[in-house]
């Protein structure tokens, strides 16, 4: 009978293999095995769940119960952990009595994607089951499925457990003999058992292949089971009267899963799953819409024989700095009613019948618009009818996204087009971009859009346009990705010609100061030397000899506005017929209402200070405008420690409360600034604080903002003229916040306190899978000054089963953590945490922190921690160290004998792909070994990390104990993926397969990077696009 299965499953391989790919474009759901992977029943197939899925679930055959967690950290990869109870098998593994406890097995599994699935080949994926575990159930496998209508089909060859039943000779055996023996003892867990990897004298093949009926959520499976079940761990042997097995799916909600099926042919089998995404934002939330923006009136012309009307750049070729700019309005669209839509109307029929289309209906209903069309002469080509949509698309109201063309014919529908706005939008804009560079004889051979960078390679012709800046910056000002640098790259042939790197800053700053050139031109001056550094400026103009000396201080304050930086000083020389005949220096305080002038050389008429260029504001009305942005930060979710005013720029110094999205928060910040600052103000920054530490600095013009409200820019607009900074830095340690600035008087001291019910677990113990304790906790924070506060939190433990705790610890190191029962069980009421800390930055991209009291549950001393994180880059470093106690059981004040000092380096870099984490602790833990703890993590849209730690110190594995060295996994949900509003709280979920003494680190509240980290450049890209909610 062997021989006869072998052939037939060659056949069903190559049919397989040879399969078109018909149907694929539909997605089916994947479904679950009974090890928690996707998969048929017993087997796995080359499915995946989507990117961020995580399934959690229990299925039952015979005598084993499975728990597992199955989630798709990365697209390409799945993990499944697993905790396993054998009901006949006592802890021993021997016979199991009705009083003993059942055996427990802990496992993790890992399939890795390595082809996908194309029209004609199959999704091919590889996995390793229990690989990183005891080895129980150990297997490798490698399976290939391909999709038919509504069939999905699966075939593999299995090593190890999943093959037992095995007929054919290992392959890997003809290239070397260790594949031929296969390690069948239980090791101690933890380690990746590399030996046993794709060895034995044979391999098993299985598959299956399942049906998605018509009957929505309904699955039927049936499978070929590679294990003939005579070789099961524990020296457990079941009978099988077929290696066929059935079972269905049924989803009666997205959510759930539930499974049944026949197995062996003589055995049932029962599973439930819960589903979700890590992705997954939550419910909507009903949060207060931002402010509504004051648009400031526009300023009329300036009056009087002397003034200059306003600085206009004079006719003449294009500057670097001043590329042919890309309108906002096709992908803001206009806001019209009444006789406006009538008029709109009117004129989409009129351009639609001058391209020869003949409009019969227009339906404007919700954000879509369907124009149906008869065809006059001849059909029209699709692209032509993109062409026309997206020309008419603008003149629509700014609420409709979409528009369709429907176009008929005599017998009726004949074809349909549509155009989205903002692919329209984008289009054009890319469409531009690539014309421009053709014009000046460049081809486009490579275009790479990463974050905020893009590198652009072109070819030359012979005759292109020299001028490699003037095109580099065309292309940086028409991107529609938030860039903030250009690498522009010129190619001859397969070599580099020419080089150059651009960035948004340096435009910006080009443009101010070449529309100043052009205006004061175009008036009648002269430019000489200008030099300006930071808020310094001085200025040489000759004027005609028809100008009176008052034409400088206009001029002067001309310069003033549209200098590229705000300016605190200004001198002006005047020169005529070569001669210096006028110098005045203006110096701006923001407590001066005049301004101070000092005249050198001959001047006639110059006998007064002139007038200043931005009239200053009283004491009491700056107060009373610093008091209404307080006040409406307050209201808006914000604690506000300050705020400065200048002629040109208002800042506020805020610690948000309400959203976790720092856009969101630099946003609504900016737009009460806006609304409060006088009319003269064009910048606006955004400082933004977490316990006291900057985190970003944000400036964004005010006219970008208004333009935005008004539905002519968007905050693609605005980050295209934003400016990015470090947060400062200030030594001796000392607030960041300028002198000058008007602190809140009410800002410390600042008692807060909450109460919140909380959940402590542990997982996979002898005594059960799952131990908890619920319990509510008393939280209160005390902010004594910008970075110095005092927290603790009381918790009251009020029902779970931690009583059941009794299994003492055998550990050979000093047990920093494995004797956590007896905290566990001590007390109901304790004393949680009870920590003083003081926060500071030092220096620019420097971070510092000083803490002292109880830590945590276990530990209580001082800590340290020092944290170099450069503005806007992937890598940061740090150091800690810590002299910590081991605390009473009962969680008091008292202290037990155990005293130790750790420390560590720390490693933070951020990954370019995923929005990965890597991290890097090596140093001396809490048993005095020393070693270093790995930790890759991914933040998701939704705001949830999750990720994994192992951490290998010069503890021996056997002195370690079961599990060989400390792992496991984590995930921090924020609280406002359940909750209808946003939230900035957040909750954290950690497993460890056990709790040993190896490898262990002290919890210290507020570690430095999470804190900072939130307003990196790459933070607040992410969620731009929320800039304006």
């Amino acid at each position: 009978m062997k021989p006869s299965r072998r052939r037939g499953w060659r056949l069903g391989l190559a049919g397989l293999l040879a399969m078109p790919g018909v149907a694929a474009a539909e997605q089916l759901a994947p479904s679950g095995s009974d090890f928690g992977g996707i998969g048929l029943l017993q087997t796995r197939t080359a499915r995946f769940q989507d990117d961020g899925g995580i399934s959690l679930g229990a299925s039952i055959v015979d005598q084993y119960l499975r728990y597992y967690l199955n989630v798709q950290p990365l697209p390409f990869l799945e993990a499944t952990f697993r905790y396993t109870e054998v009901d006949n098998r006592d802890f021993g593994g021997s016979f199991r009595e009705a009083d003993e406890e059942s055996f427990k097995d802990r496992g993790a599994d890992l399939k890795l994607l390595l082809l996908k699935e194309g029209k004609y080949r199959p999704q091919v994926a590889l996995g390793l089951q229990d690989g990183l575990g005891t080895g129980l159930f150990s297997s490798e496998y490698l399976v290939a499925s391909k999709r038919y209508y509504d069939l999905d089909f699966s075939l593999g060859l299995a090593w190890g457990y999943l093959g037992n039943g095995a007929s054919l000779k290992n392959p890997f055996v003809h290239f070397s003999e260790a594949f031929r023996a296969r390690d069948a003892e239980v090791g101690r867990g933890g380690l990746a058992l590399f030996s046993n990897y794709f060895t034995g004298d044979t391999v098993g093949l299985f598959g299956g292949v399942s049906w998605h009926t018509p009957l929505d959520g309904l699955v039927l499976k049936l499978e070929y089971d590679g294990n003939d079940y005579r070789s099961e761990p524990l020296s457990n042997i079941f009978r099988q009267k077929t290696p066929l097995n059935v079972g269905l799916v049924y989803s009666p909600a997205g959510f759930v899963e539930l499974s049944a099926g026949l197995e062996r042919g003589n055995v049932g089998m029962v599973r439930l799953a819960l589903r979700g995404n890590f992705k997954d934002k939550g419910p909507t939330k009903f949060d207060a819409p931002p402010p509504a923006l004051k648009i400031r009136p526009k300023r009329p012309p300036p009056t009087g024989a002397t003034a200059l009307p306003e600085l206009v750049a004079k006719p003449g070729p294009r500057l670097l700095a001043d590329p042919p700019p890309v309108a906002p309005r096709a992908r803001q669209g206009r806001d019209v009613g009444g006789d406006d839509l009538a008029a709109t109307l009117q004129g989409l029929f009129d351009r639609l019948e001058e391209s020869g289309v003949r409009v019969e209906e227009v339906d404007l209903g919700g954000a879509e618009a369907l124009v149906h069309v008869a065809i006059a002469n001849q059909a029209m080509a699709a692209e032509q009818a993109d062409a026309i949509l997206a020309a008419v698309l603008p003149d629509l109201p700014a609420s409709i996204a979409r528009l369709t063309l429907v176009q008929r014919d005599n017998k009726g529908l004949l074809a349909t087009v549509t155009v989205d706005r903002d692919a329209a939008a984008d289009a054009a804009i890319v469409d531009h971009l690539y014309d421009d560079l053709e014009a000046r004889g460049y081809r486009v051979a490579q275009l790479d859009m990463r974050e905020d960078e893009v590198e652009l390679v072109v070819e030359a012709a012979a005759g292109a346009d020299g001028d490699l800046q003037q095109a580099a910056a065309s292309v940086l000002a028409a991107l529609p990705v938030p860039a903030q640098r250009l690498i522009f790259v010129r190619i001859a042939g397969d070599a580099v010609s020419e080089r150059l790197v651009l960035s948004r800053d340096d435009i910006q700053r080009a443009q101010r100061i070449a529309s100043l050139f052009d205006g004061l031109e175009a008036s009648g001056f002269d430019v000489g030397r200008f030099e300006i550094e930071r808020d310094r400026a001085q200025l040489t103009l000759t004027a005609a000899e028809h100008m009176p000396d008052s034409s400088f201080q206009v001029a002067a304050r001309l310069i003033d506005e549209h200098a590229p930086e705000p300016l605190d000083e200004l001198t002006v020389i005047g020169v005529r017929a070569g001669l210096e005949t006028t110098r005045f220096t203006w110096r701006r305080r923001e407590d001066e209402t005049q301004q101070d002038a000092a005249a050198a050389g001959a001047s006639a008429g110059a006998d007064r200070a002139p007038s200043p260029p931005v009239r200053q504001l009283s004491p009491e009305a700056r107060q009373a405008i610093v008091a209404a942005i307080v006040r409406d930060l307050n209201h808006e979710g914000f604690a506000v420690d300050a705020v400065r005013l200048d002629r040109l720029r208002a800042t506020a110094f805020v610690t948000p409360t309400r959203f976790r999205q720092t856009a969101r928060n630099i946003g609504r910040a900016a737009r009460v600034l806006a609304n409060n600052a006088p009319g003269t103000v064009e910048e606006l920054t955004v400082v933004t604080l977490s316990s006291g530490l900057e985190t970003a600095r944000v400036t964004l013009m005010r006219k970008d903002l208004e333009a935005a409200e008004q539905a002519l820019g968007s905050s693609d607009e605005i980050w295209a003229h934003a400016r990015f900074e470090p947060p400062e830095g200030a030594w001796p340690p000392a607030t960041t916040t300028p002198e000058d600035a008007d602190r809140n008087p009410e800002r410390y001291p600042d008692f807060s306190w909450s109460f919140r019910p909380g959940v402590a677990q542990f997982v996979g113990g002898r005594e059960g899978l799952l131990l908890y304790q619920v319990f509510i906790s008393a939280d209160a924070s005390l902010e004594l000054a910008r970075g110095l506060s005092i927290g603790g939190a009381v918790s009251y433990d009020l029902f779970g089963n931690f009583d059941e705790l009794n299994t003492p610890s055998d550990s050979q190191l000093p047990r920093v953590r494995s004797d956590i029962q007896e905290y566990l069980r001590a007390a109901r009421l304790s004393l949680g945490r009870l920590q003083a800390d003081y926060l500071f930055q030092p220096a620019p991209d420097w971070f510092a922190r000083l803490s002292g009291g109880i830590f945590e549950q276990m530990y209580g001393g001082f800590s340290g921690e020092v944290l170099w994180r450069p503005y806007g880059s992937r890598l940061a470093f740090g150091v800690d160290i810590n002299r910590v106690r081991q605390r009473d059981f009962d969680q008091r004040l008292a202290f037990r004998d155990y005293q130790v000092t750790t420390g560590h380096f720390n490693l933070y870099y951020k990954l370019p792909v995923y929005d990965l984490l890597f991290e890097v602790h090596a140093g001396q833990f809490l048993a005095g070994d020393r070693g270093a703890q790995f930790v890759l993590s991914r933040r998701f849209e939704s705001g949830v990390r999750a990720g994994v730690w192992a951490t290998f110190t010069d503890v021996p594995f056997a002195v370690f104990g079961e599990g060989s060295f400390d792992k496991g996994f984590f995930v921090s949900v924020p609280f406002d993926v359940f909750l209808p509003e946003s939230s900035r709280r957040s909750s954290s979920f950690g497993f460890r397969p056990l709790t040993r003494d190896g490898g262990q680190l002290v919890t210290v509240g507020k570690r430095l990077f999470p804190l900072v980290d939130v307003g990196n450049v790459d933070r607040i890209m992410d969620d731009w696009s929320r800039l304006l909610e």
